[in-house]
């Protein structure tokens, strides 16, 4: 009998985990800050999808770390050099981030965190696959200048 109860409670559990609805995207804690981080998201990964790693490097701290959960973590001459062989491929992914996805918190006299989803798509042999990640962006604000101190990419 207890093993039925269980079974239930269980299922029941499943059941209102599936139905459950979407969260709805949060709302900005600092319209400003959310505001800037958005402009730089879009900097830098326009540099990326340009595969232009000079201007890639300009949002970089020197002291970057890259966690990533299927490769590891990295610093920045890691990073750079996995960066340059990706866009000195043929067949380079594009990003996009998603919409609605974004959030940006203050960190007290440091800089911000940006948590969010975004999507990469290749295109081989006229078809396009997209895989979509979860990324946290933790930007550091030092003499006026943005830098990416800490990237934690998820869900590969």
């Amino acid at each position: 009998m207890k093993l039925l109860i269980t079974c239930l409670l269980f299922a029941s559990c499943l059941l209102s985990l599936r139905a459950a609805p979407e969260a709805p995207a949060v709302p900005p804690v600092d319209p400003a800050l959310t505001a800037t981080l958005t402009d730089l998201d879009a900097r830098l990964f326009a540099a990326f999808n340009a595969a232009d790693l000079e201007a890639f490097k300009s949002f970089l701290a020197p002291d970057v770390e890259f966690y990533h959960d299927k490769d590891g973590v990295s610093g920045y001459a890691q990073t750079i050099a996995a960066l340059d062989r990706l866009f000195h491929q043929a067949i380079r992914p594009q990003r996009t981030l998603l919409p609605g996805t974004m959030e940006v918190y203050p960190i007290k006299d440091y800089g911000a965190v940006q948590i969010g989803s975004h999507r990469f798509c290749v295109v081989q042999n006229g078809q396009e696959n997209c895989t979509i990640y979860k990324f946290i962006h933790t930007w550091r604000l030092r003499d006026g200048h943005w830098q990416l101190a800490r990237v934690i990419s998820v869900g590969h």
